[in-house]
């Protein structure tokens, strides 16, 4: 990975001590700390995103950092001498991708909708109704969840019961309040979500899902994707870059393997993405990745 401040020059005295359990943790970076530039993850929020227990004592070289990094203990914002043009931290799916579902689990989904008659965006959770998911289709209905203010940095969440709520439709038979989303500006919340008597808790920071909803609410959808003309090799480029929504480092990936194919002059091609390098090119000239 790829990052701007390495935690080595935050914590030089401790990191050899630590380079072990950063390693297990695949850490190397300040960057993979920060969400949206300026909010540090808490260690629970960290070890949700990375998939690892968080049980136990919080580490101590996990408190220093803290107090190196953090202004804001309530907000958990940095301090400004550390704050940095950081790569995006990607941890849920766009629930564009997603083709199918157990209809036995529940999916927790974030959303932004535009308040009636003006510019104005604002964040939704809600649980998604299950029968109203059809892989064809750009929409589908949620549960609607209401985001409560509380000391913590995590996102909790409390099942709507406002009849005349602004946001959705009440359903009078299932006895809650309902939205019609669009999954292409819509996320599938990853990661540990507890709950809490009537209070549903997402172990993770309200940024993280802020930072990606923000450009997809402001990017065109994918049903623009077929008046896009890519004759050549900067509409190409341009699509990959505005269009793809992954994270910068795929990106750039994926612009090097296009310039490298362009430069064979192949018109046909077949890749295999398994992760292997091996290549060659069959009797017909295709050239394969395997």
């Amino acid at each position: 990975m790829n990052g701007i401040l390495p935690i080595q020059d935050v914590l030089p005295d401790e990191y050899r001590k630590i380079k072990d359990q950063l390693r297990k943790r695949d850490l190397m970076f300040i960057d993979q700390l920060i969400v949206n530039n300026s909010t540090l993850f808490t260690w629970e929020q960290l070890n949700n995103t990375l998939n690892f227990t968080s049980k136990g004592k919080v580490p101590k070289w996990w408190i220093k950092l803290e107090n190196i990094l953090i202004d804001n203990y309530n907000e958990r914002s940095i301090k400004q001498e550390f704050i940095r043009d950081y790569k995006e931290n990607s941890f849920n799916t766009r629930f564009l991708y997603i083709l199918n579902i157990d209809r036995r689990r529940s999916y927790w989904i974030v959303t932004r909708k535009r308040k009636k008659s003006t510019n104005f965006f604002y964040t939704i959770f809600g649980k998604l109704i299950n029968d109203s998911f059809s892989y064809p289709n750009k929409k589908c209905n949620i549960i609607h969840y209401i985001q409560q203010n509380t000391n913590d940095t995590n996102i909790h969440l409390i099942q709507c019961n406002n009849k005349n709520c602004n946001s959705g439709t009440w359903n009078s038979s299932k006895l809650h309040c309902e939205i019609t989303i669009s999954k292409s500006k819509s996320l599938k919340i990853d990661g540990k979500i507890l709950k809490d008597n009537q209070t549903w808790i997402i172990k993770q920071p309200i940024a993280l899902c802020d930072q990606i909803l923000q450009s997809l609410v402001t990017s065109n959808s994918e049903n623009s994707l077929k008046d896009i003309r890519i004759d050549d090799t900067v509409n190409r480029i341009f699509l990959i870059k505005n269009y793809l929504h992954m994270n910068e480092e795929y990106i750039e990936q994926l612009i090097i393997i296009y310039n490298q194919l362009k430069d064979l002059d192949i018109n046909d091609i077949i890749v295999y993405t398994d992760g292997s390098l091996n290549r060659y090119t069959d009797q017909d000239n295709n050239l394969h990745i395997e």
